[in-house]
């Protein structure tokens, strides 16, 4: 499933809804991004980061060291690769890993 991550800043006009500085995560399907994104800068609000991501839909956790060392090796390899723009993934457990 695609969703698109909205990261919202603080603004004046949102001011007295938070207090503070703070960050909203909003998620919506990507047929309506342009559509959500246009309605917040209707009423002021800034946007820290607005884009597209793949949000998994299932997560999967890697008990064994073997297969966490190999989508570790993978993942860089990924992300070394001037040709690829993105990696998204469902690991949940990579901080877990000690390689």
């Amino acid at each position: 499933m695609l969703n698109v991550a909205f990261k919202l800043c603080q603004t004046s006009a949102n001011q007295s809804l938070f207090g503070k500085t703070q960050f909203i995560f909003l998620y919506v399907c990507s047929i309506d991004f342009h559509v959500k994104k246009s309605s917040f800068f209707i009423v002021s609000v800034e946007f820290a980061q607005a884009e597209i991501q793949m949000v998994p839909s299932n997560t999967i956790t890697l008990e064994n060291p073997d297969d966490m060392a190999s989508m570790r090796k993978l993942l860089d390899a990924l992300e070394d690769n001037d040709d690829v723009q993105h990696v998204w993934y469902n690991w949940e457990n990579e901080d877990e890993y000690e390689g």
